[in-house]
């Protein structure tokens, strides 16, 4: 090989590895101080003569308060899925100091997450109930760009998978006030997270942030054979066009094809909707929409710039 080629081979491999270097930096993500929205499904299993399903939202505004000398954020209940503070009802307060997130509630208090664990430690979670948790394994997860850990909860012996799991920047996959056990009759679930408007966790079992009920607590209906047939231009490049059969509301997104959510939006009552595909690089895609009777459609979309 000649020595200028081997010089040009090196470069090219330094770049790229110095790129790869950069994209998987680590750094901390704290969790949110302003305008977030947590959806989360709740179950209560005993509640007869059908569960009982409810679609839980907190939410946290530029609001705080100062308790025993200390900055809090206050956390909002939510009973609409926009995020306006006239729609919310003070619940409790949180804060973060040193990677250790406090709350205080109706119901209970003290520490909510401590993103310090180490894999082995064993720590204790005060909400809903103190409980102590071995954490068994920690791996990091990419969302949006940024590495994030996500922590393994096992029950204090570190003989069973509790199935609990934290993500820093987010919280527990049960949801935000769930990072403990429940009791045996109740499940709680995490379906969604968005961040000054933008998605930041997705839960992909129920196909929508904000569930309508009764019968909510089933997974979302896929409909065989009807995909989104209307979608034109499709190749497209910076706009695409989705015709529904029907004036339709639900949540519109689009998938890469590992699974990663690029897009989500709200499609409320229209028969039509424009999609501005200029932030989303060219490629194969898949688009979901999930109407309020929980059916999914989707389609491939192709995108070319």
């Amino acid at each position: 090989m000649k020595p200028q080629l081997s010089i040009i081979i090196l470069s090219v491999l330094f770049v790229l590895y110095s790129n790869i270097g950069k994209a998987q930096e680590y750094e901390y993500v704290p969790m949110p101080t302003s305008n977030a929205l947590w959806s989360e499904i709740y179950v209560d299993f005993a509640a007869p003569p059908e569960y009982d399903t409810m679609n839980l939202k907190y939410a946290i505004f530029d609001e705080d308060t100062i308790f025993e000398g200390i900055v809090w954020q206050k956390l909002f209940m939510l009973f609409d899925s926009t995020l306006l503070l006239e729609n919310a009802e003070f619940y409790g307060l949180l804060l973060e100091k040193d990677k250790i997130v406090y709350f205080i509630g109706p119901y209970s208090s003290g520490i909510l997450y401590n993103f310090n664990a180490q894999v082995g430690d064993t720590i204790t979670v005060d909400i809903p109930i103190s409980v102590d948790f071995n954490i068994k394994k920690i791996d990091s997860i990419e969302i949006n760009g940024k590495l994030r850990k996500r922590f393994y909860l096992w029950d204090y012996t570190g003989e069973w998978d509790t199935g609990i799991r934290w993500i820093e920047g987010i919280g527990s996959t049960n949801g935000l006030l769930w990072p403990g056990d429940w009791t045996t009759n109740e499940n709680n679930n995490l379906l969604c997270l968005h961040h000054n408007n933008e998605l930041i966790y997705y839960n992909n079992k129920y196909g929508t942030c904000y569930p309508n009920y009764p019968d909510s607590y089933q997974s979302v209906k896929q409909i065989e054979n009807q995909l989104l047939k209307n979608i034109y231009p499709n190749p497209a490049k910076d706009k695409t066009k989705i015709e529904f059969p029907a004036l339709e509301t639900g949540q519109l997104s689009i998938h890469s094809i590992d699974g990663r959510i690029i897009m989500y939006q709200n499609i409320n009552y229209t028969k039509s909707q424009i999609i501005d595909l200029s932030s989303i690089k060219a490629g194969i895609y898949l688009i979901k929409f999930v109407n309020n009777k929980n059916e999914m459609y989707q389609s491939k979309l192709i995108i070319s710039k």
